[in-house]
């Protein structure tokens, strides 16, 4: 892993955190009451974790399923190649895609497999998602009468 790797994981990893604080801090801001706060943001923690577990299931398919065959050499080649009849399509998957990195738990997973066709889109998923959150957070906090 090259130097700016690194630099580019420890980004994202900040970006990810500042993510989910926002959130939290959103939730809490609006909830009078710490119990209920402090229950919705486990349970949407779980959701958001449920949801990029789906997504994700729908992301990493594949157009075919392959049967291989291995030799006494272990070299794999394919023996068949027939059409996936589940595999959503093209546009849905990047629907799924574009939904799945503005989740800050799905950025996190995606930081641990450290695949680098998407660390370099990241930041900008989860400078979006925080920039969104306190805006509405703003907007929302306006509007509510404090006691």
């Amino acid at each position: 892993m090259t130097t700016s790797e690194i630099v580019l994981n420890i980004v994202n990893a900040v970006l990810v955190i500042i993510a989910f604080c926002s959130l939290f801090n959103f939730i809490t801001m609006l909830c009078s009451e710490i119990t209920i706060s402090t229950t919705v943001c486990i349970l949407l923690f779980i959701g958001m974790f449920i949801l990029s577990s789906s997504l994700s299931l729908v992301i990493n398919q594949e157009p075919y399923h392959y049967t291989y065959s291995t030799d006494e050499n272990g070299v794999r080649t394919i023996v068949s190649q027939e059409p996936n009849y589940s595999y959503p399509g093209e546009q849905k998957i990047k629907i799924a895609r574009t939904i799945y990195m503005f989740l800050p738990q799905a950025q996190a997973g995606e930081i641990s497999n450290a695949e680098p066709e998407y660390m370099n889109q990241m930041p900008a998923y989860s400078i979006t998602f925080i920039v969104i959150v306190n805006l509405v957070g703003i907007y929302l906090f306006s509007k509510k009468e404090l006691k």
